[in-house]
C-alpha cells in the first residue's frame, strides 16, 4: 500500500533590530523570517521574495512575528479543521480570510499561503497552496513545484504551537503582557477536552467558534447529541454551517443506523469487494479514488464495459432481488446526496436522494456511495454531499473513473482537442454527464475542450 506523501512545515526566524517600527509588540518581535515545506527529499521556500527596486532575491522577509502569531491564534481551529465546504470553498472571501497567511494583518506584506484541511479531524492532513503576491515594492514567488506535500494535522499543530509559544515568550521577556495574542492563546492552551472538541467541530462545519451566539451553540450541541461522537466529523464537515441541514442530517444518520442494525439482507458481491478492498492512497484524495475505481473494475472483471442504466450498474455490484430494495433505498427529503453504512452481514446500506436526478447523475451518486461503502468502518456511517473535503473529492474521483475510465476515454479520443459535440457523444456512450467527461478529459490530460 502506497503512503500519502506528507511533509513538514518549518518556521525559522532570527530577531533583529526593528528600525523605526512603531508599537511595542511589533518592535519586540521584529525578525528575519523563513517559512518552508519539507518532504520526500524536497524543500520549498514559501518566503521567496524579490525586492522590485533592485531585483534582488532572498528567502527571508523582515517583518514582525506578532501579527502572524495573532492571526494563527484567531483562526486556530479553522486552519487545522475547516475543509472546503459547499458554502465556503477555497475561493470564498470568508474561507480565504480564515485560511490565507496574507491576511495576518497590520498592513505587513506576508506571503500568500492557503491552508486547506482535509476534513478528517486529527487524523487528517492540511494542504498548503502558495501563490504569487505582488506589491509596489516586493513580489513573493510561489512554489514552482506541481504540488506541495500535505502536512499531518498533529505535526502542523505542533509547529504552530511552538511558534506561538516563542512569540508569546518574547513578549514576556520584553515586559509586554495582556495582549490579545497572549489572552487568546492561553484560552486555547487551557481548554478542556470537551471545549476543544466543540470548537473543532464548530469550525469544521464552517462556523466560527469565537463568534457563535449562545442559541446557536446550544443548538449545535443538541444536534451533536443525536449521533455518537464517532459520527461528528462526518456530520459537521459534510452538512456545513446550515444548522437546519445539520439537524436533518443528524436525524437521518440516527435513523439509518437503527435500520442497518436490524437488517440482515445480503449482497455477497459487494460484501466480498469490501472484505478484499486494499485502499491504495495517493498524494491527493482524487488519486486514491481513481486507483480504487481501477482496482474494483479489475476485481469485477469489467474490462471495457460501460453502463447504459442504473440497473446494469446495480447488477455489476450484485444488487438483485429483494435484497437490492433493502440495500438501496430512496428518500427524496434527504438533505444530502446519500448516507452510507454497513448492515450486520457486511452488506451495503445506502439511503439516496435521487429526486429530479437524471439516470446518469443517479448512477454517479450511487458510485460515490459505493466508494464510501468500501472503506467505511463496520460501526460507522458516511455521507455523500456537495462538500469539497477530502472524502468527497475521493468519492467523486472514484465515480468518474469507474463510470468513464480514463484508459477507455483515451482509446476513443484521437485528438488533443475535442469539441462540445464529441463531449456529448462520449457522455452518451459512458452514461454520464458532459461535466464528468469534461473533468476526466482534463484531469487525466487526455484532451482539452474547445471553447465555444
Amino acid at each position: 500500500m502506497a503512503e500519502t506523501m506528507t511533509g513538514e512545515l518549518r518556521i525559522t526566524y532570527e530577531f533583529v533590530e526593528p528600525g523605526q517600527a512603531r508599537g511595542e509588540e511589533l518592535r519586540a518581535t521584529w525578525a528575519a523570517l523563513r517559512i518552508e515545506v519539507v518532504g520526500a527529499g524536497t524543500s520549498t521556500c514559501l518566503t521567496n521574495v524579490v525586492e522590485r527596486r533592485n531585483a534582488s532575491v532572498r528567502e527571508r522577509i523582515y517583518a514582525p512575528l506578532y501579527p502572524l502569531a495573532e492571526w494563527i491564534v484567531a483562526n486556530w481551529y479553522h486552519i487545522l479543521y475547516e475543509p472546503e465546504g459547499d458554502v465556503y470553498d477555497r475561493h470564498h472571501e470568508v474561507f480565504i480570510r480564515r485560511h490565507n497567511l496574507m491576511h495576518a494583518g497590520d498592513g505587513f506584506f506576508y506571503p500568500s499561503v492557503l491552508f486547506v484541511p482535509s476534513g478528517d479531524a486529527d487524523e487528517g492532513t492540511v494542504e498548503l497552496i502558495a501563490a504569487d503576491r505582488v506589491s509596489a515594492l516586493r513580489q513573493f514567488i510561489s512554489s514552482t513545484a506541481d504540488e506541495l506535500p500535505a502536512i499531518p494535522v498533529g505535526a502542523l499543530r505542533q509547529t504552530l504551537s511552538e511558534f506561538i509559544d516563542s512569540v508569546a515568550n518574547r513578549l514576556l521577556d520584553s515586559g509586554i503582557t495582556a495582549t490579545l495574542l497572549q489572552q487568546e492563546w492561553e484560552l486555547i492552551r487551557n481548554a478542556d477536552g470537551e471545549t476543544a472538541e466543540f470548537c473543532m467541530h464548530v469550525a469544521a462545519a464552517g462556523l466560527d467558534p469565537n463568534d457563535i451566539d449562545q442559541p446557536s451553540a446550544d443548538r449545535f450541541e443538541s444536534i451533536a447529541a443525536m449521533v455518537p461522537k464517532t459520527a461528528w466529523t462526518t456530520l459537521f464537515t459534510d452538512s456545513g454551517p446550515d444548522l437546519d441541514r445539520a439537524e436533518a442530517a443528524a436525524r437521518t444518520l440516527r435513523d439509518h443506523s437503527r435500520y442497518l442494525a436490524e437488517s440482515d439482507y445480503r449482497i455477497p458481491i459487494a460484501a466480498e469487494l469490501r472484505r478484499a478492498a486494499r485502499r491504495t492512497t495517493g498524494p491527493h484524495p482524487w488519486q486514491t479514488g481513481y486507483q480504487t475505481a481501477r482496482d474494483v473494475r479489475s476485481a469485477l472483471a469489467l474490462a471495457d464495459r460501460t453502463f447504459a442504466s442504473l440497473d446494469a450498474l446495480l447488477d455489476a455490484f450484485g444488487f438483485s432481488g429483494k435484497a437490492a430494495a433493502s440495500a438501496l433505498r430512496r428518500d427524496h427529503q434527504l438533505p444530502l446526496g446519500a448516507v452510507v453504512g454497513v448492515n450486520r452481514n457486511g452488506s451495503p446500506g445506502i439511503l439516496m436522494n435521487g429526486l429530479g436526478t437524471s439516470a446518469g447523475r443517479e448512477a454517479f451518486l450511487f458510485c460515490r456511495a459505493m466508494s464510501e461503502y468500501l472503506s467505511v468502518p463496520a460501526d460507522a456511517q458516511r455521507i455523500v454531499s456537495r462538500a469539497r473535503n477530502a472524502r468527497q473529492k475521493e468519492n467523486r474521483a472514484f465515480a468518474a473513473e469507474f463510470l468513464a475510465p480514463s484508459d477507455l476515454l483515451r482509446d476513443r479520443v484521437n485528438s488533443t482537442t475535442v469539441g462540445t459535440d464529441e463531449v456529448d457523444d462520449l457522455a452518451r456512450h459512458f452514461g454520464v454527464s458532459q461535466l464528468v467527461i469534461a473533468h476526466q478529459l482534463q484531469n487525466h490530460r487526455i484532451a482539452t475542450i474547445e471553447s465555444v
